[in-house]
């Protein structure tokens, strides 16, 4: 797929917050991310379109009251 945009959603409490990250993508490039809106509202991250076969989010920072970190959701956007 070639894609140029992902929205990411945290989870919809105010306790648990992803505050950095990394986005790695299968060409071997990546896109730093972060903070995730704490609401559980879309945080849209949008780049120059690469072609990739999959992706991975590795978590770097969360807030001090995080307990247990994920993502509500996340949309990849191919064009």
């Amino acid at each position: 797929y070639t894609i140029n945009q992902i929205v990411l959603y945290d989870r919809p409490n105010s306790g648990d917050q992803i505050t950095s990250g990394t986005i790695t993508f299968s060409d071997a490039s990546s896109i730093s991310i972060g903070p995730l809106n704490n609401d559980g509202s879309a945080t849209t991250y949008n780049f120059a379109a690469r072609s990739i076969t999959s992706l991975t989010l590795s978590v770097t920072g969360v807030s001090g009251s995080t307990g247990s970190v994920g993502l509500a959701e996340m949309q990849v956007f191919h064009i």
